[in-house]
């Protein structure tokens, strides 16, 4: 019979299912592991119900779910839905909604439990999560929120055996499955769980992340008074206050590279990130559609699960809107694509090979790539020459770095939605294939170019986090000085921005948006038709233009010329449709930035520009003229097309300081105001 000796502790994640399982009392927890404190009685309980040397999944799905044939991304699931808690005190104190907390109270108001096990910062050591038994609604609020700290919550399972009546667990995933196997040996203190609700886990971090960022903000432990990890309004960040009231409160984003630095190896080669083994799954909703901040997502995986939800909703103590995989997906895409592919890869590369029983998937070289460096990169951090140089750094500053580093990593990772594509991921190798092809491309069609921008299903999404963006507009109305009123040529309007922006500044009476995509067209009439603007729309399809000689006060024209098969012909046709004295803006990208224009597409930081061919300043100047154009004004602006705001206003700084002729080469956009003669 194997016993404790035989248990590898390189595969422990210090669950504490061992200590609580073992019938001597002969296991404590020392320095985060497991440990003899005295003689093993060789009963084999504890190697027996060890979830970190082997949980295997086909088994336990078929045990929990009849089935072993589930969702390899998410496991087995019967329904999904996004919701938060009623209450916007449990809501505002949850780490994303509040749900668990709502979940919990409502169960133990109805009578439904008699107690739940939940992590709560220790009272006599404010800077310590630990475990603990919740037996009425105020101590389930005082529990509310994440702990990112390991913490062994199984090894209170041992304390059970004292009362009576039915209980809620709260765990990550490595705790539930110690659970899931206690409850399969039938041991009898975890029989008194009657409900599993799980935490979303991408990894956990060591105690000692806790004290390096106590350390860095100079307070003592004894002086500490109260401690969160998502304090404040979502998605919050760790917030301490000092007895003597002094407060602390450090962004989330800005102590994420913690989770780097201290994240335990184990955690490193687990591949549960949705908690696929609790009757409830709950995890932040990171997606951009929702109306409000502080949403969870809920995955309910068995009957007893649907009840919770059910019964909460019943009882109004959450609301809740159905979902999907998709949404999920969505909000968790590179975490999935670490936790559920990179898991395989990293077992192999540090030689721990949980017993998980697990098909290993099908995974591209792009994906192979984006884990190998993020695995190169938690490596390095994990060093001590890595720790010592953020100890003795700003505390900011590294973690300023990291959400930017992480947002590249992000947008390289993320898939394009494009209806072109059939439902294939637009990888890393599709998009070099894709922009080479573009660079090559000599004739193409206007039907092309519409084809292109009905393909780029998340334009406005995109751009309206890019600075540059709406820098077309601003510098385009700034050093302009167009008449009130107008009746405007918006060509080509896409998702109606510029002709929105033009008629908040009072330029707009009526517009005509032109477009060659009739998806945009679709966007653009749904956005203007909120507003008192009058307008028509209408697809090109063809040029000349459809319309009449000298029609138009105003042309706008931003990023569209270098776009257009012909763009000589195409100039000349604003020319002819714009009245005498009328004026046109145009703006377009500077050639010299062709290049890096693709690059962004290839490592998804933009969209694609698609069918173009960038057009140089001579060539430019002299098609305007021949279309009967004066230039009265021709800049080339900005140097920082994306970042933070301090980032983009040094940029700024610097084009009101650069010559002219060096901004000629260096800025990112070409604007030409023009007067028709």
């Amino acid at each position: 019979m194997k016993s404790f000796k035989d248990i590898d502790l390189k595969l422990c994640h210090s669950c504490g299912t061992c200590v609580s399982v073992c019938p001597s009392r002969s296991i404590s927890m020392i320095n985060g592991l497991p440990q003899l404190v005295k003689d093993c009685v060789p009963c084999g309980l504890c190697y027996e119900s060890c979830p970190g040397i082997e949980f295997r999944y086909s088994e336990f799905n078929k045990q929990l779910f009849g089935t072993s044939d589930v969702d390899e991304e998410m496991g087995y699931y019967r329904s999904i839905y996004v919701g938060h808690a009623t209450n916007e005190a449990t809501r505002s104190k949850g780490a994303s909604g509040g749900v668990i907390t709502a979940l919990l109270s409502g169960l133990l108001r109805r009578g439904e439990i008699v107690g739940a096990i939940v992590v709560s910062m220790d009272k006599k050591c404010p800077w310590v999560p630990r475990a603990k038994i919740a037996t009425s609604e105020a101590e389930i609020f005082e529990a509310a929120q994440s702990k990112y700290s390991i913490v062994p919550v199984n090894e209170i399972l041992n304390n059970l055996d004292t009362s009576d009546g039915d209980l809620a667990f709260v765990g990550l995933p490595c705790h539930i499955h110690g659970i899931r196997k206690l409850k399969k040996i039938g041991w009898r203190n975890a029989e008194r769980i009657k409900y599993c609700i799980g935490t979303f886990c991408g990894f956990n971090m060591e105690p000692r992340a806790t004290d390096f960022i106590i350390e860095k903000l100079k307070v003592k432990k004894e002086d500490i008074e109260s401690l969160e990890y998502r304090g404040g309004d979502w998605p919050g960040g760790f917030r301490l206050k000092t007895k003597d009231g002094r407060k602390y409160f450090v962004e989330k984003h800005i102590y994420n590279y913690l989770n780097l630095m201290f994240v335990p190896k184990r955690c490193l080669v687990c591949p549960d990130l949705t908690n696929e083994f609790a009757d409830v799954a709950v995890g932040d909703a990171w997606n951009k559609n929702l109306s409000s901040p502080a949403w969870s997502t809920i995955i309910v995986r068995t009957e007893k699960g649907q009840e919770i939800i059910d019964g909460a909703v019943g009882a109004k103590d959450i609301n809740v809107n159905c979902s999907d995989k998709g949404r999920v997906q969505e909000g968790h895409s590179q975490i999935i694509l670490y936790k559920k592919k990179g898991v395989f890869l990293r077992q192999r590369w540090l030689g721990m090979n949980p017993d998980f029983n697990l098909r290993t998937p099908s995974i591209s070289i792009g994906e192979k790539a984006f884990n190998a460096i993020f695995f190169c990169l938690i490596s390095f951090m994990r060093t001590n020459t890595a720790i010592f140089a953020f100890k003795i750094s700003p505390l900011k500053l590294p973690g300023t770095i990291g959400k930017y580093a992480r947002a590249a990593i992000n947008a390289i990772s993320r898939p394009r939605k494009n209806k072109t594509v059939a439902k294939k991921k637009d990888g890393l190798f599709r998009r070099i294939k894709m922009e080479y092809k573009f660079l090559r491309m000599k004739e193409w069609r206007l039907s092309d170019i519409g084809d292109h921008w009905d393909s780029i299903g998340d334009y406005d999404d995109i751009n309206k986090e890019t600075y540059s963006y709406f820098r077309r507009f601003i510098d385009g109305y700034r050093f302009s000085s167009l008449s009130k009123n107008s009746y405007v040529l918006d060509i080509c309007a896409r998702t109606g921005n510029g002709t929105l922006f033009f008629w908040e500044k009072g330029i707009v009476g009526d517009a005509l948006c032109a477009d060659f995509s009739s998806r945009m067209q679709s966007v653009c009439a749904e956005r203007l038709k909120k507003t008192g603007i009058h307008f028509q729309q209408r697809l090109i399809e063809s040029i000349p233009l459809p319309f009449k000689e000298r029609e138009f006060d105003v042309v706008l024209c931003f990023e569209t010329v270098e776009h257009i098969p012909q763009p000589h012909i195409f100039i000349k046709e604003l020319g002819r449709v714009v009245k005498k004295e009328g004026q046109l803006v145009l703006t377009t990208p500077n050639h010299l930035w062709r290049l890096i224009h693709s690059l962004a597409a290839v490592f998804n930081l933009h969209h694609s520009e698609g069918p173009c061919r960038f057009i140089s300043r001579g060539k430019l100047r002299k098609y305007l003229r021949d279309a009967g154009f004066d230039i009265i004004n021709e800049k080339t602006t900005v140097l920082i097309p994306a970042g933070p705001r301090f980032l983009t206003k040094f940029g700024e700084y610097l084009e009101n300081r650069i010559g002219e002729k060096l901004m000629n080469v260096v800025g990112l956009r070409q604007i030409y105001i023009c007067r028709k003669k």
